[in-house]
């Protein structure tokens, strides 16, 4: 092996890293979609310590407010994903 085949092997590692979280949140996504009928993008929430962070514009926050235990059930349905929904 060279040196740059080694390199390109240990940064493979790290590439499955954020992974988990992309697939959580696309999940989200779709679920919002079906619930709600109102299409986030991915950009639109994060994932910190446990908490979503839903950041959208005023009008779509005040929505997906209102519908806000439907999106708790979710959570409550995939145990791990995430603890709380907060509005940015």
């Amino acid at each position: 092996m060279t040196g740059f085949t080694q390199i390109n092997e240990y940064l493979k590692k790290f590439e499955k890293i954020g992974q988990p979280h992309k697939r959580l949140k696309q999940n989200f996504l779709n679920n919002v979609q079906k619930t709600t009928g109102i299409m986030l993008l991915e950009k639109e929430i994060d994932i910190q310590n446990n908490i979503l962070y839903i950041k959208t514009d005023p009008t779509t926050k005040n929505e997906l407010f209102y519908q806000k235990n439907r999106l708790k059930n979710f959570l409550k349905e995939n145990p791990g994903f995430c603890n709380e929904i907060l509005f940015k």
